[in-house]
Formats: structure tokens, sequence, C-alpha cells
């Protein structure tokens, strides 16, 4: 069965920073070919039940190996038995119906920097390639 998950898990008694902790736990969902996106509060995972959640599992191992001695997780996931499910076509109706979509020509160097100076400022919350173009999303304002 596949599944959708939303994945944040903190290290608790290692200090302030937990990027190295976060790497991690990136390495080892990226090992289990799972598709992965990361945003500002966890990991948004894609893939098949038991893959996800050994995968959870492991990265809690890591994170411990690392010497973390306490590890708080939350963990939201979602199934769908009636049509295949995917993070990007979960989001594309919503886009579409709230009207923050617009389509850019297939991307160049020039678009590829453009579009990541807007993700950084947060005016671009997502995009899909699809069909040569590229489709994207504000959120609003």
């Amino acid at each position: 069965m596949k599944v959708i998950a939303d994945l944040c898990v903190v290290p608790i008694g290692v200090g302030v920073s937990v990027s190295k902790y976060v790497t991690a736990c990136e390495e080892v969902l990226k090992e289990a070919g799972l598709k992965t996106k990361l945003h500002a509060y966890g990991t948004n995972i894609e893939g098949e039940w038991e893959a996800v959640f050994a995968a959870i599992r492991r990265c809690h191992e890591v994170v411990h190996e690392m010497g973390a001695p306490r590890i708080t997780t939350t963990l939201k996931f979602g199934t769908r038995t009636d049509r295949t499910q995917t993070m990007e076509v979960d989001i594309l109706p919503h886009a579409e119906a709230w009207g923050f979509f617009w389509y850019l020509p297939p991307l160049r160097e020039s678009y590829t920097k453009r579009l990541s100076r807007c993700f950084r400022a947060g005016w671009i919350v997502g995009c899909v390639t699809a069909a040569s173009r590229v489709r994207c999303w504000h959120s609003p304002v």
C-alpha cells in the first residue's frame, strides 16, 4: 500500500543546531529509495508502507547512534485506495482552485535562478514539471 507521510524528528539533548541529524535522516530516506520533499518543519515522504516505516525506524536508530539521548517525533500519514496518490497530485487541484497557479516555459538557467529566489522569499510554494512546462503556485497573501 502506498503512503504519504509528514515526518518531523527532533533530537533532544544535543544542543540548538539539529542540521546534522536532519541530514542523516535525509540520507536514510534517500538510501531507502523513497521520494522526499524537505520543508521548514519536517519532510514529506512518499512510498510503500513497509519501506516508509522501516526508514522512519532507521532514522531513529541513526540519530540515537549519533549521540541523541532522546528523540521526539511527529508523524502524520495518509493512504488512499480509490486512486494512485502522489505528493504533487494531491496539491495541484487546490492550487488551481485557489487561482494561485501559473505556467512557465521550460526551465532555462535564468528561470532556475529566478525560481530559486522566489522560493527563498516565500513567493512560490510549489512547482511541478508536467508536459515540458512548469506549473507553479503561490500562497494566498
